[in-house]
This record gives C-alpha cells, structure tokens and sequence, in this order.
C-alpha cells in the first residue's frame, strides 16, 4: 500500500529557516537533472533547476488567460515567459528570451510601439488614421526575411512552419495599410509574435529535437548553465525533465515538498516578482509592462496552464482581431445546415452553355423580342460585357467569356430575398460608363481621398453598397453649402452621416475634404485633371481585383457545405489569389490569374478547384475531376486554359443565380508603369 512520504522537513520550519532547502549542497559538483543549482518553496510546492541560476514563478493554480495592454497574455504568454513543457508544442522553450538592447538583431522583434513609431495620414479630413513608421516596418521585413531564409529546407513539410509562413506573409502585406493606431500597433505585435514563433519551430526542429529524443540514450551529470537567451519551461515529468536538461535547454522542475526527498540543493534563489507599478524585470534585464487594457480584453481561457488548448484560445483570439466580417453577419463555424441559401432562377431569356463546350463566343444568341430578331444588349450598362476604355486593364479571355453568355440576363430584377447585391468597393465600370469627364475627374480625385479608408473598412464591416450608393459617396460636393430643406440637400447629409459610419474610429472632417491631398502610391496628382491612363489602369485594377476578392468571398459565404471553422476556411479561400483579401500587391497584378506562365497560373486554380469542390449544388465534370498535380506535363497550359474556363463560367453563373447580378472578375494589368 503507496503511502505518502513524511517530508524531512515541515513547511513550518522552512518558512522559519529557508536555509533548511540547502542542506544537502554540493557546489562545484555535477548535477543530475532533479537537482538543482538554485531553488526555493512556493508555500507546499519546490521549484529547482539543474541548469538556470534564476526562479521564475510556475503556474500552479487555475490560470484565467487574457491580453494585456501591450496586446501579450501575460504570465501565460510563451513569448515572454517560461511555460509548463508541452511535447505537441516543444518549440516554445527554445522561443528567444527578450534582450534589453537596441543592437540586438532581434530588437524589433520585443520593441513596444508608441506614439512615435505611428505616421499620421496627411488625410486632413480624417483623423487618427495612418501607417506604422517606414524605418520600423523595413527593420521588421528585415528580420522575416533573416528568419525565413535560417529556416530548414523541409520548412513546407512542417505542420507549424507552412501556415505560419502564410500568416506571416498576410500580416507583412497588412502593415502596408492604414488604419487606425490602436489596430496598426496590433498587427505590428502579431508580426513580431508570428516571426519570434516561426524562429523558435525552425531552430527546434533544425538543432534541438534530435538532442531531445536522443537525451534518454545519453545521460550525463553536469555543470554547465543553460542558454540562457532562450526560454526553457517547467515540467513535473521526470522523462522530460531529464530530456530538457540534457539538451541544454533551460528547465525547473515543479514538485511538492513531501516527494522532494534529500534534494540536493545548491543556493537559495529568489522567484522573479513584478514591481508595485505592474512591471516586471526578467533575467535578462528586459522589462514587461503586465498592466491591462482600458477597458479589459475577455478571458479566452481558465483552466490549467498545462492544458494545451490555453495556446489554441489565445490563437483563436489573436486571430479573431483580424477575422474579416461576413457578409451574413455571423462568425460563428458554417456547415451545410446553417444557412438558409438563397437563390436566383436562370430567367428563360437568358443563354446557357454548359461549362464542358470549348467555344470561346456565346453559345446561343441573345434573347430575341416579338419580331424574332436578336435583341442586342445595351452595352454601355450591360454590366456582363466589358467595358471599352483605354483606361481599362487587360481582359482574362476566361473570365471575360464567362459573364459575356448572361449578357442577355434582365439586369432589372430585384436581388433574391435575405442577400446584399451591392459592391464591397465602387464597381470600376462607374468609372468608364459615365460617360461626363468632369463627373469621372470627380470620381477619381474622391476615390483616391478616400481610398485607404475604404480599404481598411474591407477588414472591418462587411456592409456593401449599391452602384447608386457609391456614385453618391464618390460625388461628394467639395466645401459647397447643402441645403437640408431639399431633396438633394437630404441625400447628401445622408451620404454624409454614411461617411462618418464608415470612417468608424477616425474623425471625419468634411471642411477639410476639399483640401485633401490626391496621391496614389505615395505620389500627389493634380485632381482637377484625368489620371495619366497607366495610372488609371493600376486604380482600376485594383478596384476590380478587390472587388473580385470579395465577392468570391461573398459567394462562398453562401454556398460553403464543408462544416470548417472561419479560420480554417479563410485560409482555404485566400489560396485563390496572391496576397490577402483586403491586399491587392501591384507588383504581383499580373501573377495568379493574371499570370501568362502556366505554373504561375497554377497555384490559385487549384485553391480556387478546391474551394468550389464543397459548394453546394449540382457540380460540373471539372469539379468531379482531380486536379492536375504534374507542373512539368508538356500539355499543362491547355489543361490549365480547359480548368479556368469552366471554374470561370461555374463561378459566374453561381454568383448571378445568388446575388442576381454580374460577378466581379479578375483582369491583368499591362506592365507599362508610372511610379516605381
């Protein structure tokens, strides 16, 4: 019969006499893991390390986890503080200890953002809004790009390193953007905790996992300290204890004082404590502000700390800042039952071809009227054809074909019941089909005012407005004086009080909007003028390939069967382009679908293959078929023209039969460039 152990000495008389602890030193000696160079009691519990010649406090009761105010978890974050050794999840006692100095090359990596580090937008009109300083964000790409190349080469194989790798790159693109400060500080915090991780997982399983798994083969005493610029954990498991220990990694072993025996303990240490202003001081002199937020984040976790779904919630959470809004106005999981779908019938004027047929022209002619002769769509609002303009970005022969069969479509329907048809940004055709220069000068040079605002409301609001809508937001009279006892006066107050909606947290000035700079990509226009057409082109580029990216979105919403969380999801939508939803990079317009290199071509077919194969509805063959894995296959541009085509026309027609009206399609840009 197990019976529990009397201790040799009462917790009575350690508290009276601490030196009791160190009874049975032997400095200068080796030490086996179990004993400790330093140590010290936590009421009933004994925490010792064999390799470090510092205390730090283990978890030991029920941990309540929540951000604090420098967007961190506190004791329970892993980047900041030892945790309880998790195999799943080993590499985090490898993360790097924060170092107090500047030169450090991983400086910017522990660096907290404050009001210096923020460049107000010289938006006038519209306060508080703005980029992360050029000098930080350039040390920060710096550091990814040193961190991504020390990578091991088999880094995609990795299950933390390949979507790590693809957050990351999201992240950089978003720091391009601006936002409000408190969000621009946020996505600077994700970076650094995504690089500080992605640092860790390739030096654990580049150096550290073999000495672990080898650690049991190869016992030996020692007297040599840890590293002590990485992190370590605390463990009661005398297998991981011993395996940590021999492979130099940091670690405190956590016990009660009733199984801790003759434990050889060398000196009495003192637990690392924070300061009476919420600071505290670790052992390599870094400082951490642990005070919370005003108002406070939620608790995503209360549990115990060696529970490893504390790590997922906080994950969760973190990646619940960023979660893009949905259209449906929900965020919770999706599945085949937890929405009702709504759908538009095929009007029986309108041309169908089965996505299989090759024929690049329609395959049965316009609707015809009473007299039986081919009724010819209006062309200058047809909004299925593409609009003739010099200022037009180049078509992509597949998706162009794809809405010009349901140009015969009656365009006057009202939109099915329950969705939205409206636009997430101005539908560029507006810009083309106006048909008044002055009118199209004013929508440009207000475009490029509000753009950034617009562009950051992609990741915050899922509203979307009608084509009305936008011309109104887009005319918006300059300084002038409205009249509120007029009909015109009231719409525009309304299109003012919309503004000011979506402005969100900026202030929105609308004296100011007049004198409001016109620049795209950093550079000042002259908006009383047309842009230079390659300058045009690029505007409009981005407008269709943002609107493309979420209207897809928008459609997915709908039509996904496939039971994934958001977050799972998203990362399964955004593998249908280059970059992120919110993120159209000109320097890779013509990458994705707008690639002429079928390899290139390759990448966001089969994202956007995989993405319709768990839609609801009836499929077509190229759904039922795999996709090709072969990149070298010296057929590979016809298989690919074949797969784009029909994904192309199934994305077209689902997107009409939904929102009851033409989908956004990706275009290509020519390469003839203004700014660089």
């Amino acid at each position: 019969m197990n019976t529990t152990p009397k201790p040799l000495f009462s917790l009575k008389e350690i508290t009276q006499q601490p030196e009791i602890l160190v009874s049975f030193a032997k400095p200068g000696s080796p030490v086996k893991s179990f004993d400790g160079l330093c140590g010290n009691h936590i009421g009933e519990v004994l925490v010792t390390s064999p390799n470090m010649n510092v205390l730090y406090t283990p978890p030991l009761n029920e941990c309540r986890v929540r951000m604090r105010k420098h967007r961190h978890f506190g004791y329970d974050d892993p980047l900041f503080f030892p945790q309880p050794f998790s195999r799943p999840a080993a590499h985090l006692a490898v993360i790097r200890v924060p170092q107090p100095h500047t030169t450090h090359p991983f400086s910017v990596a522990w660096m907290v953002p404050d009001e210096s580090h923020f460049v107000a937008s010289d938006d006038t009109f519209c306060a508080g809004f703005g980029v992360l300083q050029n000098h930080i964000r350039s040390k920060l790409v710096d550091l990814s790009k040193s961190v991504i190349d020390s990578l091991p080469e088999n880094r995609m194989e990795d299950s933390y390193m390949r979507p790590g790798l693809e957050q990351l790159r999201r992240l950089l693109d978003r720091l391009e953007l601006a936002a409000p400060k408190d969000e621009v500080f946020l996505r600077f915090s994700c970076t650094q905790r995504h690089i500080l991780e992605l640092d860790a997982r390739g030096r654990w399983v580049s150096g550290f996992r073999d000495k672990f798994g080898a650690a049991a083969r190869h016992r030996v005493d020692k007297m040599d300290l840890a590293g002590e610029k990485i992190m370590g954990a605390f463990t009661d498991d005398l297998d991981d204890l011993e395996s940590l220990f021999q492979s130099n990694i940091p670690v405190w072993f956590v016990r009660r004082l009733t199984r801790a025996g003759e434990a050889r303990i060398d000196k009495l240490g003192n637990f690392i404590y924070p300061f009476p202003d919420g600071t505290i001081r670790l052992h390599s002199d870094f400082v951490i502000d642990l005070s919370d937020a005003t108002p406070s984040h939620r608790v995503v976790f209360t549990g115990l700390a060696r529970n490893p779904e504390r790590y997922i919630a906080m994950a969760n959470y973190i990646a619940s800042l960023f979660e893009y809004p949905s259209v449906l106005g929900t965020t919770q999981p999706r599945s085949s039952t937890s929405l009702q779908k709504a759908a538009l019938p095929l009007t029986p004027g309108m041309p169908i071809r089965h996505p299989s047929q090759a024929s690049k022209a329609r395959s049965t002619p316009y609707p015809k009227g009473k007299g039986g002769r081919a009724k010819q769509p209006n062309t200058a609002n047809n909004s299925f054809l593409t609009p003739s303009s010099p200022l037009m970005p180049s078509s992509i022969e597949a998706w162009k074909v794809s809405l010009e069969d349901m140009s015969g479509h009656n365009q006057s329907l009202p939109a099915p019941d329950g969705v939205s048809r409206g636009y997430a940004l101005p539908p560029p055709d507006m810009f083309i089909t106006t048909g008044n220069e002055l009118t199209v000068i004013i929508l440009f040079r207000n475009w490029l005012k509000l753009r950034k605002i617009f562009v950051y409301r992609l990741s915050s609001s899922g509203d979307r407005f009608s084509k009305k809508q936008w011309r109104q937001m887009l005319t918006l009279d300059e300084g002038k004086e409205i009249r509120a006892d007029t009909r015109t006066g009231q719409q525009k107050l309304e299109t003012q009080k919309l503004l000011q909606e979506i402005m969100g947290k900026c202030v929105f000035e609308i004296k100011n909007f007049a004198s409001a700079l016109v620049k795209w990509r950093n550079h000042a226009l002259d908006g009383t003028k047309m842009p230079p057409k390659e300058v045009a082109r690029e505007i409009l580029w981005e407008l269709y390939e943002l609107n493309f990216r979420q209207d897809l979105v928008a459609l997915d919403d709908q039509l996904d069967e496939s039971g994934m969380s958001r977050t799972d999801r998203c990362a399964v939508v955004e593998a249908c382009w280059i970059g992120m939803r919110d993120h159209a990079d000109l320097a890779k317009a013509n990458d994705g679908f707008g690639s002429l290199e079928p390899q290139r071509r390759m990448k966001v077919l089969k994202g956007l293959h995989r993405l319709m194969t768990t839609w609801q509805g009836a499929k077509p063959a190229v759904l039922l078929s795999r996709f090709p894995e072969d990149s070298d296959s010296h057929n590979l541009k016809t298989q690919l023209d074949r797969i784009e085509r029909d994904l192309a026309y199934h994305y077209s027609r689902s997107f009409l039969e939904v929102f009851g009206r033409a989908a956004s399609i990706p275009y290509r840009l020519p390469r003839a460039r203004v700014f660089s």
